[in-house]
């Protein structure tokens, strides 16, 4: 089955490079995955999301993690606090509660 996986991490929102970086790096690396990046300037919080193959939710987040984990270590960046993660099933429509609007400053 296909997931999206949204993980919304602190501190690296704040910067438009880490953001550009973080895209790229998640293009080059897996554009298999239909990456988008988002950021918000004020509370320097950075949404990456991803679609994956994954044989269920919590098989679906683990990968993400490995994804997501991987392009913030080969950018070299620091680990920071994950402050949400939403795993849904990549065809339904995102429940209410699910969707975020993040806008950068």
């Amino acid at each position: 089955m296909e997931y999206r996986i949204t993980a919304v991490i602190s501190h690296h929102g704040l910067s438009d490079e880490i953001a550009e970086r973080c895209l790229d790096a998640l293009l080059v690396r897996h554009p298999e995955n239909g990456p988008v990046v988002s950021q918000n300037t004020e509370t320097g919080e950075l949404t990456l999301t991803i679609a994956l193959e994954a044989t269920d939710p919590w098989a679906a987040a683990k990968l993400a993690s490995e994804v997501i984990g991987g392009t913030l270590d080969v950018l070299a960046l620091p680990m920071t606090e994950i402050l949400d993660v939403v795993v849904a099933l990549a065809d339904r429509e995102p429940a209410p509660e699910d969707v975020r609007e993040l806008v950068g400053a």
